[in-house]
């Protein structure tokens, strides 16, 4: 099918939603809703397909396209042939369930017409069509899906590469500028307790460590002396053997002569330096 001037000898494709309320989203739209996979081509005829009058064919096996929405119902508009001219075969596959096939032959031929609906569980969704027959081409020409929320007007929202064509509004309302500020300032003071605590607790265990210090120097200084040494008493460094390696008073007594027995030999060897002295006068008194 190509762009034409002359009249459509099909019917006209009907203009709408399929129910009040639900989204029309064409085959070339812009805002990252429909991906094509695979060798694809368009026309653009007024005439023969729906909404901007545009439609992407494809006849290779496997290529397909994906539509992704949020919603709750979902359907696919596209080409039907009949007559003379039968239709092709492709797969339908929501999300992981197992893939339709459907069929594309129709009673008579009609551009643009509805070839898949499908209710789904609310929330967000991809739509699989793929290409099985390659001597029929796949026309897909747009795709429809009711929202979550349904408009507040009866009338159809349409996304498109038209720039007077109105987009779908975004569900999810983003985070208010006041909000965002007060995340942020939530954050920093968290932050900054947190430190504060951390700088606190170091302090006071050094100030601990410090007055332990202390107190074990200050006990150290005023021990009492437990030997004849009070330097190694004192110490709390000092090994046992060091302390047993020096001898007892008693021992030292044994080993050393005593006062008395000192005494003694000083008078006897005075006593001897006495005898020899008379001695000496004795002789010399006699010579003369």
């Amino acid at each position: 099918m190509s762009s034409s001037s002359d009249q459509s000898p099909y019917p006209l494709p009907a203009s709408g939603p399929p129910v009040s309320g639900a989204v029309i989203v064409e085959d070339n739209d812009l805002t990252g809703a429909v991906g094509f996979v695979g060798d694809w081509r368009t026309d653009h005829d007024p005439d023969y397909w729906s909404g901007n009058g545009s439609v992407h064919y494809t006849t290779g096996t496997g290529y397909g396209v994906l539509f992704t929405f949020e919603g709750t119902e979902v359907w696919l508009f596209g080409a039907k042939f009949g007559g003379t001219q039968s239709g092709g075969t492709i797969d339908i596959r929501i999300d992981d369930e197992p893939a339709t096939r459907i069929s594309t032959t129709g009673e008579s031929t009609i551009p643009s017409t509805l070839l898949y609906s499908h209710s789904v569980s609310a929330g967000r969704h991809v739509l699989n069509v793929t290409n099985v027959d390659t001597s029929v081409p796949l026309y897909v020409d747009y795709f429809a899906y009711m929202p979550l929320s349904s408009p507040a007007s009866a009338g159809v929202t349409t996304t498109s590469s038209n720039p007077s064509a109105s987009v779908a509004p975004d569900l999810e309302p983003p985070i208010s500028v006041g909000a965002a500020i007060g995340i942020t300032l939530a954050c920093v003071a968290v932050l900054l307790l947190l430190v504060a605590f951390i700088i606190f607790w170091l302090r006071r265990r050094r100030r601990r460590r410090q007055h332990v210090l202390a107190n074990v120097e200050l006990q150290s200084e005023y021990a009492p002396a437990t030997d004849a040494h009070p330097s190694r008493a004192a110490s709390p460094f000092l090994r046992p053997f060091e302390l047993d390696a020096a001898p007892s008073l008693a021992q030292r007594h044994r080993q050393c002569p005593t006062h008395r027995s000192r005494a003694a030999g000083t008078r006897s060897q005075l006593r001897d330096r006495r005898s020899l002295q008379q001695g000496s006068c004795s002789r010399v008194r006699r010579a003369c």
